[in-house]
């Protein structure tokens, strides 16, 4: 009976130390009933060592005997809740550091500046993010949760996130429009009408100040967009390759917008020399083209994100 006690005494010292003497005794008297039982049979093994080998590791066995104690810093009640958490929080932390970055342009007028202490700063912030949804679930195992929240779930979303692979027609062909109409204005071929007004005027000598590598650059993303949107249209489903090529696409977008914002002045226009002069004017103008561009590179952020998040989620399924 030693060792029916020594391995009762060793499963009793994995568990909380309320637990240990009560489970210790209780599982002691159980397993020495069923040692006695196996004794009074001729045809059994009435060896207690081989009695004992045939039951689980204690480890094991105190697994089973606390799986309802909260005896984990993050037991497996809340262990997968706890992943997706901190998977949230890697793209949450990820965009919020495009938006840095472009505001970091924006204010500096560098551009290889805030791009280096947006890629340094993403660490420290996703491993404090870290340590706050740790301390979070910490307290939560402690107070005996168990993932409460999983059971209000709809069966729908099912569905939902299974569509997340198709490819919206009407999102396809607004992006095949926009890039269509934008290579057509910025190349001269069109004409837009004039989206300023000032004191009941519409200004229409209004000119994009850019340089022509950065005009010529725009062009060729916009005839990469419009094949791709008409790709998108094609095929109908997210595939990786189809994924790569949109974040490939969207990284540069970013590049090239956050150079934009480099730009002093990008919109200027002649004033008429009987009106009173527009610089104020268009420093207000510019400043909110300048905040739209500032929230283009966060959504385009958005969207790297999104992607590198299925293709990554794939890949570990």
């Amino acid at each position: 009976m030693d060792m029916i006690r020594a391995y009762a005494d060793k499963v009793a010292s994995y568990l909380p130390a309320k637990l240990r003497q009560e489970t210790a005794d209780e599982l002691f008297d159980s397993l020495s009933e069923q040692f006695e039982e196996l004794e009074s049979s001729p045809e059994s093994q009435k060896d207690p060592v081989e009695f004992i080998q045939q039951l689980p590791h204690p480890i094991r066995m105190a697994t089973r005997i606390g799986q309802d104690e909260p005896m984990y810093l993050i037991g497996p009640g809340l262990y997968l809740s706890f992943i997706e958490t901190i998977k949230i929080a890697a793209l949450v932390v990820a965009v919020i550091h495009v938006g840095l970055f472009a505001l970091g342009v924006w204010s500096s007028d560098e551009l290889f500046k805030p791009l280096l202490q947006s890629v340094l700063g993403a660490p420290s912030t996703f491993m404090k993010a870290l340590l706050l949804i740790g301390f979070i679930f910490v307290i939560l195992e402690r107070m005996g949760e168990r993932a409460s929240w999983l059971d209000k779930w709809n069966a729908r979303t099912l569905l939902q996130q299974n569509q997340s692979r198709r490819i919206p027609k009407l999102e396809a062909l607004i992006e095949l429009n926009v890039s269509v109409i934008m290579l057509l204005w910025i190349t001269g071929a069109i004409d837009l009408p004039s989206m300023i007004r000032h004191e009941g005027v519409w200004l229409t000598d209004v000119s994009l100040n850019i340089s022509e590598l950065l005009v010529g650059g725009i062009v060729l993303l916009l005839v990469l967009d419009i094949l791709l949107a008409a790709t998108k249209l094609v095929q109908g489903w997210w595939q990786n390759g189809l994924r790569i090529a949109n974040v490939t696409l969207n990284l540069v977008w970013i590049a090239v917008l956050a150079a934009t914002l480099k730009s002093e002045q990008l919109l200027t226009v002649v004033s008429n020399p009987e009106q009173a002069p527009l610089d104020d004017f268009m420093l207000g103008v510019n400043t909110g083209v300048e905040i739209a561009l500032i929230i283009a590179i966060v959504i385009i952020g958005w969207d790297v994100v999104t992607h590198l998040y299925h293709l990554f989620a794939k890949r570990v399924n």
